[in-house]
């Protein structure tokens, strides 16, 4: 029968997936033989489920279950309650004779529909009907559980419930992430383990601690969103880790060295003919840049110290190394033959050296034909002046300063015309 008012997809895709989980169709949605056999019982599937597989005895469950609670606002969540308050002849005689009967009622219709028994717990038949619900207590909480369909849910504070570790969510208040359990009884580990044998299978998990800051490996025994045992994973393929670094590398963040920032800054400045280098960039490929020399790192302080030098000098080949030294290079060598690292991390490439170590020199030094930015220091190493255009500070501001430091520093050279002089370091001889 097609329905009459089309159901929300979300809805229809969910009761799908329970009919699935609980044997009634195909993973193509057609009804199974079980599923057939099931839909005959006057209940909801989940209780037909149960009656079908825990026999006779379930009946009293489904009963209890399609009518009213006969412990509402009694103060416990424990399902286990009711069946001890309904079979204990002096407690049911406090439930409503017009519940009591209705509930008697259904047992008997319920119970005419199944001809076997099982030696299934009570908790056992609820796992039955409740597969998607069976709950595991987390890690440090008093009252907190994550459901096998990967829900969260807690029990209201001092529920004697909440001292189980595993429960079954019978009752739940809502579909939302972390829903309140109105109603659940406890089962145990071995139950679940007996009743699910065929569900229960072994995971390998790699994945990045943000709480522990380092890479964990796990073999996990689960029951769908829940783990029941957890071992470590010996010898995970590499790829399994170098993925879960690198994802853990880019959330963590890049933190660029010195050294890094400069090679990064030479090679943007390299241009056409070279690796992109923009940041962003680096960060969207770091699985194909980074993995082959990311084998060491395993904690976030190991990503502290890791050089990355190496893997980005990588991206470049031997040939494009070799030009970039021609066309960007580390250094200026000085008119005295000295070596001095260039800084192309600011706007400008710049280099900085004492004014005498400059002088005969007529022209402005030059990165890929454009003016470094030089600061002539005194010759106590202090900032005298920044220039671009060398050839115009001989001629104009060179004078002031000549003017300023031949008294301050009197053993230095300050001749009027430095671009014909030889450059030096060393004070004036004694007359």
């Amino acid at each position: 029968m097609k329905f009459l008012t089309k159901p929300e997809p979300a809805r229809l895709e969910k009761a799908y997936e329970l009919l699935y989980q609980l044997g009634a169709t195909t993973i193509e949605n057609k009804i199974t033989p079980h599923g057939q056999e099931i839909s005959k019982f006057p209940c909801h599937v989940r209780l037909a489920h149960m009656l079908n597989k825990a026999g006779k005895k379930s009946a009293i469950i489904a009963a209890l279950l399609q009518n009213k609670d006969i412990l509402y606002n009694e103060g416990s969540s424990d399902f286990q309650l009711r069946i001890d308050h309904f079979q204990d002849e002096l407690k049911r005689r406090n439930i409503k004779i017009g519940l009591f009967s209705r509930i008697e009622a259904d047992r008997k219709i319920l119970e005419k529909l199944v001809n076997h028994e099982t030696s299934l717990s009570t908790a056992q038949s609820l796992a039955l009907a409740f597969p998607d619900r069976i709950g595991k207590k987390r890690d440090g909480s008093t009252s907190k559980y994550l459901l096998s369909s990967g829900k969260g849910a807690h029990l209201q504070q001092g529920d004697p419930l909440s001292k189980q570790n595993y429960i079954v969510a019978v009752d739940i208040d809502g579909d939302r992430k972390d829903t309140k359990i109105r109603l659940g009884i406890g089962i145990s580990e071995n139950e679940i383990r007996e009743l699910f044998e065929d569900k229960i299978i072994w995971q390998n998990t790699c994945y990045w601690s943000t709480r522990e800051k380092r890479l964990k490996t796990l073999r996990t025994e689960v029951l769908g969103k829940i783990s029941l045992k957890s071992e470590n994973w010996i010898n995970p393929p590499f790829e399994e880790i170098a993925s879960t670094i690198i994802n853990a590398i880019v959330d963590i963040g890049f933190h660029f060295s010195a050294a890094e920032e400069q090679f990064i800054a030479r090679v943007k400045l390299g241009g056409a003919g070279f690796p992109n280098m923009e940041k962003n960039h680096l960060k969207e490929t770091a699985k194909e840049w980074l993995k082959p020399f990311i084998k060491n790192i395993k904690t976030a302080d190991d990503w502290k110290k890791f050089d990355c030098l190496p893997a980005l000098q990588n991206l470049l080949s031997w040939q494009q190394l070799t030009k970039l030294d021609e066309v960007v290079p580390k250094y200026f060598v000085s008119p005295l033959g000295r070596k001095l690292p260039i800084d192309y991390t600011g706007e400008h490439p710049s280099i900085e050296l004492r004014l005498q170590e400059l002088f005969g020199q007529k022209s402005h030094p030059l990165v890929k034909n454009k003016p470094l930015l030089v600061t002539l220091l005194s010759p106590a190493g202090r900032p005298l002046q920044k220039t671009m255009d060398l050839p115009n500070f001989w001629k104009t501001s060179y004078l002031d300063i000549r003017k300023e430091m031949r008294g301050r520093y009197p053993k230095h050279s300050w001749p009027e015309r430095p671009e014909y002089e030889k450059p030096t370091t060393k004070v004036k001889p004694k007359q």
